[in-house]
């Protein structure tokens, strides 16, 4: 689902109009955001728990010519479903 479908979405269950809507999603991604940069886990209710990881720099191989790379550091960004969300999506099998 895109941004606007999910505006739309949301403004017709609340009964707004959708350029009501967008400034709320966009002052709660920057909330995330903000959080994150903070090195803090935030936790919508009702949504799960969002993590950030640093990952460090390490050395791999290439399966193709079985050579070494080097990987450099980068952060992982992860959420972890709240139990509510999970049961509330029925599964796979």
């Amino acid at each position: 689902m895109a941004q606007a479908q999910m505006e739309a979405c949301l403004a017709d269950r609340v009964g707004m109009v959708r350029l009501q809507v967008k400034p709320t999603l966009d002052d709660f991604k920057d909330f995330v955001i903000r959080q994150l940069k903070k090195e803090a886990s935030p936790r919508p209710a009702g949504l799960g728990v969002f993590h950030r990881r640093n990952l460090e720099a390490r050395e791999r191989r290439n399966p193709a010519a079985s050579e070494p790379l080097k990987a450099p550091a980068r952060t992982s960004l992860r959420l972890t479903p709240a139990k509510a969300l999970k049961d509330s999506v029925p599964s796979a099998c």
